[in-house]
C-alpha cells in the first residue's frame, strides 16, 4: 500500500509540476553521483544519499498518481532477474574460457 503522503503532495502540486520536479531531482542526483565518484568522502556520501531520497520521494508520487505501483514493482523484479541472469551468463562464459 502506498503512503498517503505521496498522494497528498502530488494532489496539491499536480502531475505536471511534480514531473518537472522529478527531472530537477534527477539532475541533482547525477551531479551528486559524479562528485561522489570523484571524492568518495562522508560529506559527498551524505549529499548523495539525500539526492537519492529526493528522487525516490518524487518518483513514488508519480507512480502513485498513475496507480502503477504493482506494475512498476513487477517491471523492477523482471529487470533484476534479467540482470542476474546476465551476470550468471558472464560468469559461465569466463569459467568456460579457463
Amino acid at each position: 500500500m502506498t503512503d498517503e503522503r505521496y498522494y497528498c503532495i502530488i494532489g496539491y502540486y499536480g502531475f505536471y509540476h511534480q514531473s518537472l520536479k522529478l527531472c530537477e531531482e534527477c539532475g541533482e542526483l547525477i551531479s551528486a553521483m559524479m562528485k561522489y565518484n570523484i571524492e568518495p568522502y562522508a560529506k559527498q556520501q551524505e549529499h548523495l544519499l539525500e539526492e537519492l531520497a529526493d528522487v525516490q520521494v518524487v518518483w513514488r508520487q508519480i507512480v502513485a498518481f498513475m496507480g502503477a505501483e504493482k506494475i512498476v514493482e513487477e517491471i523492477m523484479n523482471d529487470k533484476l532477474e534479467r540482470q542476474l541472469k546476465r551476470i550468471r551468463e558472464e560468469e559461465d562464459a569466463v569459467s568456460s574460457r579457463s
